[in-house]
Formats: C-alpha cells, structure tokens, sequence
C-alpha cells in the first residue's frame, strides 16, 4: 500500500527539500519489473517518512493539539496524472486508499496515544489542456471514501497529447481546495510520470514550451506558506528530476 512504499524509498536518507518533501528514489530496474501492487506492498510507512524533517516541531503541535482537542485532524489530497501510462498506478491507489487512512490514523496513534483521528481524503485527477473537461476532475476532501473510490473507479487512464502534462492545472486547484484550516496535518501527494509543461523543467518536446504562469514552484510556496499544506511525491522516472531539483530550490 502507498503507506509501505514511501519509508523504504527513502531510505535512511531523510526528507528534505524546503518546498516539498522530497522522495529523492526512482523505480530501480527490479522495481520497474514488478507488479505495481507489489512494490505498494512490500515498502515502508508513508507519514513516518512525510513528517521526518521537522519532527521535534511536530511533536509540539500534535501533543498542544491532542491536549486541548483529544482530536488530530488531517487533510490527504492526491494530485495524480490519469493520462494513458498511468493506469496500473490509478488502479493501486483505489485498491488501497483505505488502507492508506487507516495506516494514517495508526501513526498518529503511535504518537499521541488513544485520540480521535478525524481523517479526510481528497483526489485531483490531471491530464492536458488538450483533453478538454477531462483536463481536472476532482473529488473534494471528505470523510467518505467511499466517494473518492467511486470517483477513482471513474476515471479513465487517458488523454495526454505530447510528453509534459498539466501539473499546474492540479497545483492551481490544489491551492483552492476545501484544506480544513484547523487540520494538524495537510498533506498533498503527487503522483506522476511526467514532467508540468515549460521547457525549463524537462528535456522533451512541449507543446508548451514557456510553461503556465505563476510557475508551478510559486504554487508550492503558496500551498506550504498559505495553507501550511505538505507536499511529497512519488518519483516514478527520471524525467521529473529535472522539474523536482528546481522545485527543491524554490
């Protein structure tokens, strides 16, 4: 499950990066010949590798929270590309999407002890500016997964036309979902084998080459410095180091 596959990945090298927590492993050539499904199962606890860089802060804040509350909330939105080489991946976040809010729960469990974890999932579905009302689809933050697997179970893995896809388009809208302000923990996932659209980020053709504007990195700031959301993604190939080395500087 994406709850066992972040921690492993990362290794022992801790999460860094002061715009987004960065998974710094691509698949490895025995990783990328496996099924999906087992490489979610076989890798090691997401949060614990999401909240490692300011641990000791974090502490503070879940055990002032947990002391006037008994309550930790959290946020978990994925921005994931739904175009066409996506399919195995759309298909293994359905799958485990409640295991994945019950790992979270048990994590902050381990933490703070016996507490009331309100947990609330959200899902941006992104492709291109080609595959016109297919471009971003959502399903808003809430508590019934039930209604993220329906609309997961929606979603075609399509569209795309030239390489780059429209990261910003799912930033963007991240920037104005529905983050509950008093949540503890706001976390936003990107799930992508693309690099966003703007020729500095990547070395493949772009229908796009100037990029959108703002550009995608003023988003994650926006996204840590506005609405306190984390930001972690799965590195799935090499053609987003590229765009994540400079997210990384921003």
């Amino acid at each position: 499950m994406l709850a066992d596959w972040f921690d492993s990945w990362n290794a022992d090298r801790g999460v860094s990066g002061s715009v987004l927590d960065y998974i710094p492993r691509t698949l490895s050539t025995t990783d990328s010949t496996r099924s999906i499904s087992d490489i979610f199962s076989s890798h090691k606890d997401l949060l614990g590798a999401a909240r490692r860089k300011d641990e000791e802060r974090r502490k503070v804040m879940v055990d002032v929270t947990a002391e006037d509350r008994r309550q930790i909330d959290v946020d978990l939105t994925f921005a994931m590309d739904c175009t066409g080489s996506m399919g195995a991946w759309m298909t293994t976040a359905n799958n485990h999407i409640g295991s994945i809010i019950t790992t979270v729960e048990q994590k902050v469990r381990q933490e703070v002890g016996d507490i009331s974890v309100p947990l609330r999932v959200g899902f941006i579905a992104y492709r291109d500016f080609c595959d016109g009302a297919a471009r971003i689809q959502t399903e808003p933050l809430t508590s019934d997964v039930g209604k993220v697997r329906t609309f997961l179970a929606g979603q075609s893995p399509s569209g795309g036309g030239d390489t780059p896809e429209d990261l910003h388009g799912a930033l963007t809208t991240a920037c104005g979902f529905n983050w509950n302000t008093a949540a503890t923990v706001r976390l936003l996932v990107i799930v992508t084998d693309a690099p966003c659209h703007g020729t500095r980020y990547h070395n493949v053709d772009d229908s796009l080459p100037g990029g959108s504007s703002p550009p995608p990195e003023s988003l994650l700031c926006t996204l840590r410095d506005h609405h306190n959301v984390r930001v972690a993604y799965v590195n799935i190939t090499n053609l987003t180091d590229k765009m994540y080395g400079i997210f990384r500087e921003a």
